[in-house]
């Protein structure tokens, strides 16, 4: 999935499908995905790019802990 996002002239691209899949939530169980942001302008090119945790719909995700695939519990970055 790729959302992109408008905050005045900067894009902000998140990008993530399937293979990008860690875990899951321990809270829900929900699948959690690793997502590609980058942020750019046509004036300015790329300003930053960097990864986040989020959630299937795309939204950010914040506990403090996830269960990977290997059923280990690691920690959110």
């Amino acid at each position: 999935m790729t959302l992109y996002t408008e905050k005045g002239s900067i894009t902000i691209k998140t990008a993530f499908n399937d293979c990008d899949a860690i875990g899951w939530s321990v809270l829900d169980g929900s699948v959690i995905f690793r997502a590609t942001v980058t942020k750019f302008s046509i004036a300015k090119g790329l300003i930053k790019r960097y990864c986040k945790i989020v959630t299937g719909n795309g939204e950010d995700y914040k506990p403090t802990a996830y269960r990977t695939f290997n059923n280990v519990l690691s920690q959110s970055y």
